[in-house]
C-alpha cells in the first residue's frame, strides 16, 4: 500500500513538473490580428508610411503589453530568419498596439512587404513572434501612370477640327425639310409628363442638351415649381447647334434630385416598423389623396382618409403633427442651415413620432451633415461591435468614444459601417 502511494505521488509530481512550462507559455501575451492601415494584408496602398496595428491576448487576467518590436522585410524568407532588411523598430517600451507608423527604408511602388511583431508582458516576458502579415504598395508617383484614358481625348490639347457633316442627316420635325434644311440653330419642342415626385417638390428637371457655338454641350433645366400644376407640360426640350457636336468635351451639370423636408420626414414616419414594400404601397396611396404632397394639403384631409391609405391611427397623428408644425412655421427648415446638428435634432424631436434616430438619419441623408454617428441604429451597433469588440455588444458611451477618432467625418464612417455588413467578396482570378 505504501509503495502504491509513493508511485502515485511520483507520477503526480512528474506530471506537474512537465506541465508547468505549458501553463507558463499559455499565460504569456500573444500578438494576433496584425493589420496595416486597419486592413488585413492590404494591397495597393498609396500611403508612403503605413500605420501598423495588432491585438494581444493572454490567459492571465490583468495582463498588459509593456513593449513591442516590429520586423519588416522585403521577402517572407528573410523575415522567417528573424532579419529585417527594411525596418527593425528594436524593442520599444510602450503599451501602444494601434497606429504605429512605419519608419524604415523608403518603399517603392508595387513593392510587397512582410512584417511581424513581438511583445512583452508587464513582467517583461517576451512572446513568440506573431504569424507574418503583409501589404503591397500601390502607385506612389503620378508620373508612373502609363495607361491611356478611356475615351476620345484629342480635343483636350488641340483646337477642335471642323465638324464632319459628310453623310449626316437632319433630325426632322413638323414643317422642316430634312434633306434641305440650312445649317443654323434649331429649337425642338416636346410634350412630357412630370412624375408625381417632381410635381410635389421644389427641384430641377433636366429638359435636354444645349450645345453652344464652341461645341461644349450642357444641360438645360427648368424649376419644377413651374410645372407642378401642369400634368402635361409643354416646354423647350432641346436647343441644338448644328455648328459642332463634341461629346468628349460635354459638360454635364449634376443636380441631385431630393425631396423637400416634409416629404423626407413623412416617408420616414410611414416606413417605421414595416417592410419596404408595405411602406411604398402606403406612400403611393397617400400621394393619390392629394394633388401636391404638402403640409397644407395633408392638414385638409380627414383622419379617416389617412387611415384608408393604410396609416395606423398613431402614424396618422404623427403625420398631422408634422404637417401642423411645418405649416404654422413653428419648425422652419430655412433656419436649419444656421443651426448645428444638436439644435436641428432638438427642433425635430418636438414633432410626435420623430425621435433622435429619425433626426440623425435625416441629418445624414437629407441635410448631408458630415459628422453624425447614429449610435441608436441597429446596423451601426452591430458593425461597431463586430469590428471593434469581436461581436460583443458595446455601450452607447463606448461607441461614441470609438467614434471620436472619426470626427469630423462620422457620417462617412457610418456609411462604411453600414456597407461593411453586406460587403461583397471579390472573386479570385
Amino acid at each position: 500500500m505504501r509503495t502504491a502511494c509513493i508511485v502515485c505521488t511520483a507520477i503526480v509530481f512528474c506530471c506537474t513538473l512537465f506541465t508547468l512550462p505549458a501553463f507558463a507559455a499559455a499565460g504569456a501575451l500573444i500578438p494576433i490580428s496584425l493589420r496595416c492601415e486597419n486592413l488585413t494584408d492590404p494591397q495597393g496602398l498609396d500611403v508612403k508610411a503605413p500605420r501598423l496595428s495588432w491585438q494581444v491576448e493572454s490567459a492571465r487576467r490583468g495582463e498588459v503589453q509593456s513593449a513591442y518590436r516590429i520586423l519588416v522585410a522585403s521577402s517572407e524568407a528573410t523575415l522567417a530568419q528573424e532579419q529585417a532588411d527594411l525596418w527593425d523598430s528594436q524593442k520599444v517600451a510602450s503599451n501602444r498596439t494601434f497606429g504605429v507608423v512605419y519608419d524604415g527604408k523608403p518603399l517603392a511602388s508595387h513593392q510587397q512587404v512582410f512584417w511581424k511583431v513581438q511583445v512583452w508582458d508587464k513582467a517583461g516576458e517576451a512572446s513568440d513572434w506573431s504569424k507574418p502579415a503583409r501589404w503591397t504598395m500601390g502607385m506612389l508617383d503620378p508620373s508612373q501612370w502609363k495607361a491611356q484614358w478611356i475615351g476620345y481625348d484629342i480635343f483636350r490639347h488641340s483646337d477642335p477640327p471642323d465638324a464632319p457633316f459628310d453623310g449626316a442627316k437632319w433630325i426632322a420635325f413638323s414643317g422642316d425639310k430634312p434633306l434641305n434644311a440650312p445649317k443654323g440653330m434649331r429649337v425642338f419642342m416636346t410634350d412630357f409628363t412630370p412624375p408625381t415626385w417632381c410635381r410635389s417638390s421644389m427641384t430641377y428637371l433636366p429638359l435636354g442638351l444645349r450645345s453652344a457655338r464652341n461645341g461644349v454641350s450642357s444641360l438645360i433645366f427648368c424649376q419644377s415649381s413651374m410645372v407642378r400644376s401642369m400634368p402635361n407640360a409643354r416646354a423647350m426640350a432641346m436647343e441644338w447647334s448644328t455648328a459642332l457636336v463634341d461629346p468628349p468635351r460635354t459638360t454635364v451639370s449634376r443636380i441631385a434630385l431630393r425631396n423637400d423636408p416634409f416629404i423626407a420626414l413623412a416617408r420616414a414616419m410611414v416606413g417605421q416598423q414595416i417592410s419596404v414594400k408595405a411602406a411604398q404601397s402606403i406612400w403611393t396611396r397617400l400621394n393619390a389623396c392629394v394633388e401636391i404632397f404638402a403640409p397644407s394639403e395633408i392638414l385638409a384631409l380627414e383622419v379617416a382618409a389617412l387611415r384608408a391609405a393604410g396609416l395606423s391611427e398613431r402614424k396618422a397623428a404623427y403625420l398631422l403633427d408634422l404637417a401642423r408644425h411645418l405649416d404654422s412655421g413653428t419648425i422652419d427648415p430655412t433656419r436649419w442651415k444656421a443651426m448645428d446638428d444638436q439644435e436641428v435634432i432638438a427642433d425635430l424631436i418636438r414633432v410626435k413620432g420623430i425621435g433622435r434616430w429619425t433626426a440623425e438619419i435625416f441629418l445624414i441623408f437629407h441635410l448631408q451633415r458630415p459628422d453624425v454617428l447614429p449610435v441608436d441604429d441597429l446596423g451601426i451597433q452591430r458593425a461597431i461591435s463586430l469590428h471593434y469588440n469581436r461581436g460583443r455588444p458595446l455601450s452607447e458611451a463606448r461607441m461614441r468614444k470609438i467614434g471620436q477618432a472619426w470626427a469630423p467625418w462620422r457620417s462617412v464612417a457610418s456609411w462604411y459601417l453600414w456597407r461593411s455588413l453586406d460587403a461583397v467578396a471579390i472573386p479570385a482570378k
